[in-house]
C-alpha cells in the first residue's frame, strides 16, 4: 500500500550547495551531514528538493520513493535532530516551516546600491553605529632591529617601526572629540617603542579621560616602569619573538609587574621550535596569560599548513550558529567596525589596503561612510572570492584574515 509523508528539515539548518557537494548543517548542536552527487545522488537531489524556495524545506515523498539509502538518511535526520518524516495521515495539511534566509536589517542594506545604482544616504546619527575599535599608530622610533618590523603589524596586532613619525597630543584630542556619539569601546595603542613617543606620558592621560578599553603594545625589551599606566581598563600586550633573550624577558616581568594593570604575554612563533621554547618559558617565568600568535615570514608555509589551516573538522568545532553564518555572507567581522590610524594620520581599514583618507583632513565618520560603501575590507567575504565561492564551507569558515592577504590565496584550509 503506498503511503504519503512529509519530510522536512528544522528551521535551524544551514543547506549548502555547491556543485556536486550539499551539506547539512545544525546550527544547534554542531552536527554536520555532507553527499556527493556522485555518490550519493538520490539524496543530493533530496536536499536540493528540500531547500529550494519553492519547498521551504518541505516535501511531499512516498513509500517507494523510500529505498534503504533514503531511510538511512531520515534516520539520520532524525538522530541529530536535523529533520523527520510525517505520515499524511496524521497531518495532512503540509507543514509550515520558516527556512533560514538572509535578512538585512535596515541599516546593513546601507552598504549597497539602489536599482538606481546609489548608494542610500545614510544620517550622521547612523554612523557612529558603525565604529567598535580604533587602532593607533602613535610613533616609529624603537631601537630593536627584529627581522618580523616591517611584515607582522599587517597580519596581526603588533609593534612597528613604518609608520611615519610620532602622532601628535592634539590629533589624538581631534580623533576623540569626533568619536564621543560612536558605539566605540576599544582603543589599541601600538607603534615602534611607544615609552619613547616624546608626549606619551600626554597621550596615556588624554586616553584615560575616556571610558573605552585601551591596550597597549610593546615589545618585551622595551617595557618600562611607567607608573602613571595603570587603571582597570587599561592592558599592557607584551611581544615576544625569538630566540628569546632570558634576562631581556626576566627585566620585562619585573618591570611589568610593578604596573597596576593587565598584562598579556604574546610569543610570535614561525615554526615548530618556537612554539616549544614559547611553552618552556611560561612555564619557567610562571607566565599567566600567554597567546602563541603565527608569524607567516614567507618561507614558513609548511608550518602554517600544519598549524593554522583549518580541515572540515575545525570549521564545525568553531560551532558558528546561524547568525554567524549569516553575518559571514554579508560582513568580515574581523574588521568590520574596525579602522587603524598611523601617526601621520593617514586611516585605513586594513592595513593590506588602500587608506581611505587622512584624520587632519577628514572626519572619521565620513570615512566610516566611504568604507561602508566604497571599501575593500569591510565586506570582503568568502562568498566573492576564489576558490572559497565554490565551496559549501565558504559561510562556516572563519572570515577572510591578514593572513590571507599576506600568504596571497585565501584558502587556507585543507579542503580545496
Amino acid at each position: 500500500m503506498t503511503m504519503e509523508y512529509w519530510l522536512y528539515l528544522h528551521p535551524y539548518v544551514y543547506v549548502s550547495i555547491k556543485k556536486d557537494i550539499a551539506i547539512l548543517y545544525n546550527t544547534l548542536n554542531g552536527k554536520l551531514l555532507e553527499y556527493c552527487q556522485e555518490k550519493k545522488g538520490m539524496i543530493y537531489r533530496l536536499i536540493r528538493k528540500l531547500n529550494s524556495d519553492k519547498n521551504l524545506y518541505v516535501i511531499s515523498i512516498k513509500t517507494e520513493e523510500i529505498d534503504s539509502h533514503i531511510k538511512t538518511f531520515i534516520n539520520d535526520l532524525r538522530k541529530y535532530y536535523l529533520g523527520d518524516l510525517i505520515n499524511k495521515e496524521h497531518r495532512p495539511h503540509r507543514p509550515i516551516q520558516l527556512k533560514p534566509v538572509l535578512n538585512l536589517q535596515r541599516t546593513l542594506e546601507d552598504f549597497f546600491p539602489t536599482s538606481s545604482g546609489q548608494n542610500k544616504i545614510m544620517t550622521r546619527d547612523e554612523l557612529p553605529d558603525y565604529l567598535n575599535v580604533i587602532t593607533l599608530y602613535i610613533n616609529d622610533g624603537c631601537g630593536e632591529a627584529c627581522s618580523f618590523c616591517g611584515k607582522a603589524y599587517k597580519q596581526f596586532m603588533c609593534c612597528t617601526k613604518r609608520t611615519k613619525g610620532e602622532i601628535t597630543v592634539d590629533l589624538i584630542r581631534k580623533l576623540i572629540d569626533q568619536i564621543q556619539r560612536s558605539n566605540l569601546y576599544k582603543l589599541n595603542i601600538t607603534g615602534g617603542n611607544i615609552f619613547r613617543h616624546s608626549s606619551f606620558k600626554r597621550i596615556v592621560e588624554t586616553l584615560d579621560a575616556v571610558t573605552h578599553i585601551k591596550d597597549y603594545y610593546i615589545h618585551y625589551k622595551n617595557v618600562e616602569e611607567m607608573n602613571f599606566l595603570n587603571g582597570e581598563k587599561n592592558c599592557l600586550n607584551i611581544i615576544i619573538n625569538f630566540p628569546l633573550d632570558a634576562q631581556g624577558l626576566k627585566r620585562s616581568l619585573k618591570l611589568s609587574n610593578r604596573l597596576s594593570l593587565k598584562k598579556k604575554f604574546r610569543f610570535i612563533v614561525q615554526e615548530i621550535g618556537d612554539i616549544e621554547k614559547a611553552e618552556e618559558a611560561v612555564s619557567s617565568f610562571s607566565i599567566k596569560d600567554a597567546e602563541l600568535i603565527p608569524y607567516f615570514n614567507g618561507n614558513n608555509l609548511d608550518f602554517f599548513k600544519q598549524n593554522v589551516f583549518l580541515d572540515k573538522d575545525s570549521i564545525i568545532q568553531g560551532r558558528p550558529h546561524m547568525k554567524d553564518i549569516f553575518s559571514r555572507m554579508t560582513i568580515n567581522t574581523w574588521d568590520f567596525k574596525k579602522l587603524t590610524v598611523l601617526s601621520n594620520g593617514d586611516v585605513y581599514a586594513n592595513l593590506n589596503h588602500p587608506k581611505i583618507g587622512n584624520l587632519n583632513r577628514v572626519h572619521i565618520f565620513d570615512m566610516v561612510e566611504k568604507e561602508l560603501h566604497q571599501g575593500k575590507s569591510w565586506t570582503k567575504v568568502r562568498k566573492y572570492v576564489k576558490p572559497c565561492k565554490s565551496c559549501v564551507f565558504n559561510a562556516l569558515c572563519p572570515p577572510i584574515s591578514n593572513y590571507e592577504y599576506t600568504i596571497g590565496k585565501y584558502n587556507l584550509c585543507n579542503i580545496m
